[in-house]
C-alpha cells in the first residue's frame, strides 16, 4: 500500500524489506515467491526515484524522460523531453534535440511542433529518409496544413518521388495564398519543370519565385532561384549567364551565412571554370572542400573530393586522382550515396586501366553494373556497356586467366 512518491522518503532497503516482511502478518497465506517479487520490484522502483531525484538536480531531462518512459509513465516522460528537446533545438543543439524529441516522437507522433523540429534536424544530417517519414505522419494529420504540404512536397522531391512531388505543388499553387510558401512552391514546381524537360516553364516559375521572394526580402529562397538559373543556363552552354547568376547566388549566401548552399554555388562555379580556365576552377573546387569539411556536408565533400580528383586526371596525375577518386568511393559507402557510388566506380574503373590494372577496373565496373538499379540512368548503362567491351578486348588481347582472376578476387582482391 505505499505510494512510489513515498519510496524516495525510505532511507534505506531495509526499511523496505521490512514493510514488506509485514505482509506475511496481514496475510498469512501470502506466498514466499510473490514476496520475494515485491521486494525484488520494490527495490528497482527505490534505485528508479533515487535516480529521478538525482537527475533532477542534475537537470539531466534526456535520461529522467527515458526513466519515465521505462516506468510506462508517458506523459510525464513527453513533458520532460518535449520541454528539453526544443529548447536545445531552438539554441542549435541539433544532437540533444534528436535524442529527446525522437523519444518524444515514437509516443506522440502527432505533435506539429516536434514533428517540424525534427524534419529540420534529419534535412540538416541529410537524412532525407527519416525526415520524409516525419513528414508523411503529418501530411496525414494535417493534409490542409499549407506549412506541412510544402515541407512534404519537398521531402517527397528529396526521395526522387517527383509524381507525388509534382502532384502537392500544383495544388499548392492553385490554393495556397500565403506568398513565402507559394514563393517555395514556384521553386521546387520549377526544379520538377527542368526535370522533366520543359526548361522555359521552369523559367517562367522562376521569375514569379524570384518576384515574391524579393517583395518579401526573402534572401534565402532567392540565392536559391539564382542558383537554379545558373543550373539552367549552364545546361544551355551559355556559360557566361550561369557564371553571373552563380556569383550572384554566393553572394546572398555569404551575406545570410548559409555556408550549405555557399559551397554547393562554389561547386557550381568550379564545373563551369573547369570549362575554360582549369585553374580558377580548381580553386573553387577547393572552397568547396573547405566549407564542406569545416562544416561536416558529406554529399559536398564526395562531389568536390571527385571533381579535384578529375582536375588532377586532366593534368595527368593517376595516381592522386585514383586515390582522391577512392577517398570519394569510401565516403559514398558510409553514407548510402548510391549515384555518388556509382560514378566514382565508374571513374575508379577508368583510372584502373589507365594505370593497367585490369581486375581492379573490373571489379569496379562490376560494382558500377550493381548500383546502376534506376532505369532513368540509361547513359550511365550505355557507359557500362562501353567497359564491358573494353574488357573482353583486354581478355583476348593479353590472354586474361579467368580461373586466376576469380582467385584474386576470393583472396581479398574484392575488400
Amino acid at each position: 500500500n505505499i505510494k512510489i512518491d513515498d519510496i524516495i522518503q525510505l532511507e534505506n532497503l531495509q526499511i523496505i524489506k521490512k514493510v514488506n516482511e509485514n505482509l506475511i502478518y496481514l496475510s498469512p497465506n501470502f506466498n514466499p515467491k510473490e514476496l520475494e517479487e515485491i521486494i525484488s520490484n520494490t527495490k528497482k522502483m527505490y534505485i528508479k526515484m533515487k535516480a529521478i531525484k538525482y537527475l533532477e538536480d542534475i537537470k539531466d531531462y534526456i535520461n529522467l524522460g527515458i526513466i519515465y518512459l521505462s516506468m510506462n509513465l508517458h506523459d510525464k516522460a513527453h513533458n520532460y523531453l518535449r520541454e528539453y528537446g526544443l529548447k536545445e533545438y531552438y539554441n542549435g543543439n541539433f544532437s540533444t534535440s534528436l535524442k529527446a524529441l525522437g523519444e518524444c516522437w515514437k509516443y506522440h507522433n502527432d505533435d506539429k511542433e516536434i514533428g517540424l523540429a525534427l524534419i529540420k534536424i534529419y534535412n540538416f544530417y541529410e537524412d532525407f529518409e527519416h525526415s520524409l517519414k516525419i513528414s508523411e505522419k503529418l501530411f496525414e494529420k494535417f493534409k490542409d496544413d499549407c506549412d506541412i504540404k510544402i515541407i512534404h512536397s519537398i521531402n517527397l522531391y528529396k526521395n526522387e518521388d517527383y509524381n507525388n512531388s509534382y502532384k502537392i505543388l500544383n495544388s499548392l499553387i492553385s490554393e495556397c495564398d500565403d506568398l513565402h510558401i507559394l514563393s517555395q512552391a514556384y521553386f521546387y514546381y520549377s526544379i520538377l519543370l527542368k526535370i522533366y524537360g520543359k526548361v522555359n516553364e521552369s523559367i517562367k516559375f522562376l521569375d514569379k519565385a524570384e518576384n515574391i521572394a524579393i517583395k518579401l526580402k526573402d534572401y534565402d529562397i532567392l540565392q536559391k532561384i539564382y542558383r537554379l538559373l545558373g543550373n539552367i543556363y549552364y545546361e544551355k552552354r551559355d556559360l557566361n549567364t550561369a557564371t553571373d547568376y552563380y556569383l550572384k547566388s554566393a553572394e546572398i549566401c555569404k551575406d545570410i551565412g548559409n555556408y550549405y548552399d555557399l559551397a554547393s554555388t562554389y561547386n557550381n562555379l568550379g564545373n563551369v571554370y573547369s570549362e575554360i580556365d582549369i585553374s580558377k576552377g580548381i580553386e573553387y573546387y577547393s572552397e568547396t572542400l573547405s566549407i564542406a569539411k569545416k562544416y561536416w556536408y558529406p554529399s559536398l565533400i564526395i562531389s568536390s573530393n571527385s571533381n579535384l580528383a578529375i582536375m588532377k586526371w586532366y593534368n595527368f596525375e593517376i595516381k592522386d586522382a585514383l586515390e582522391m577518386m577512392i577517398n570519394s568511393y569510401i565516403l559514398s559507402l558510409s553514407n548510402n550515396n548510391y549515384t555518388s557510388l556509382l560514378l566514382s566506380s565508374i571513374n575508379i574503373a577508368e583510372l584502373s586501366l589507365e594505370m593497367g590494372n585490369y581486375a581492379a577496373m573490373y571489379l569496379f565496373i562490376e560494382k558500377a553494373y550493381n548500383y546502376t538499379s534506376n532505369k532513368s540512368d540509361v547513359y550511365l548503362l550505355d557507359e557500362l556497356k562501353f567497359y564491358y567491351k573494353i574488357i573482353n578486348f583486354i581478355y583476348k588481347k593479353i590472354n586474361f586467366n579467368i580461373d586466376e582472376f576469380i582467385e584474386l578476387k576470393n583472396s581479398g582482391l574484392n575488400q
